[in-house]
């Protein structure tokens, strides 16, 4: 009995229909639903190894695996329930079991959404990079981009007493791009206002600052330029 109620949750918990294929977590090592889906021949399949590090934190970009995605492979939408973004090695991964995780190769991917994030292939000189920005906003003709990129924090020991006193820790930090539309031409910013400013033309930037000083708007909150970005497309 306890293993047909098991079977029932997995044909309940995946389903593919037309151009979209569903795939969660929870299965034993590569199963044939991934097989038949074409997902499987996105990536390389490895053994899952949790950090067993003493550093704290995670070299992830989300501390848990429960996060819904859409992957756009050409006119096919793969939905994936276990997703995630390692930013220590700059690669997305599926994780469908506790011991399979599957390295997406991003090559024919368009465009990924995790969660309410948006990430979409840009040009690059370096090839090496991974090629997937978050997309802020849209700001005239142009976009403004975000680059996830991961440090650590040493800790301290004492040696004295031989034991730790603060753990090192995963630090994930933000690096914001602009780019033209066609995904062209990216360049590296800041979040301030000087130079978020130079991003509109002198027609639109008075404006802009007026708006932004009448609602207490602070250009180096990404939110509030995203809400900069918003009113400058109305002008």
């Amino acid at each position: 009995m306890k293993n047909l109620f098991s079977a029932v949750l997995i044909l309940v918990s995946v389903f593919v229909s037309g151009q979209t294929n569903s795939l969660t977590n929870g299965y034993d090592g590569v199963n044939d639903i991934a097989r038949s889906s074409g997902i499987v021949k996105m990536g390389v399949w490895i053994k899952n190894s949790d950090d067993l590090s003493d550093i704290k934190g995670s070299p992830y970009l989300f501390d848990s695996w429960y996060n819904n995605a859409k992957l756009y492979v050409d006119n096919t939408v793969y939905n994936v329930m276990s997703f995630n973004f390692n930013v220590q090695n700059q690669r997305f991964e599926a994780k469908f079991s506790e011991d399979s995780v599957l390295i997406m190769n991003t090559t024919k991917i368009k465009k990924i959404i995790l969660r309410d994030k948006v990430f979409s292939r840009f040009e690059l000189e370096d090839n090496t990079s991974n090629p997937f920005f978050e997309v802020i906003g849209k700001f005239d003709n142009s976009l403004l981009l975000k680059k996830y990129t991961l440090s650590i924090k040493e800790g301290s020991f004492n040696p004295m007493t031989q034991k730790v006193i603060r753990p090192s820790e995963y630090i994930v930090k933000e690096e914001y791009f602009t780019a033209n539309l066609d995904g062209t031409n990216v360049k590296d910013t800041k979040l301030k206002k000087s130079t978020i400013l130079k991003l509109f033309d002198d027609a639109k930037q008075e404006k802009v600052k007026e708006y932004a000083d009448e609602n207490d708007l602070n250009f180096k909150d990404e939110n509030d330029v995203h809400r900069i970005f918003e009113y400058s497309n109305t002008l």
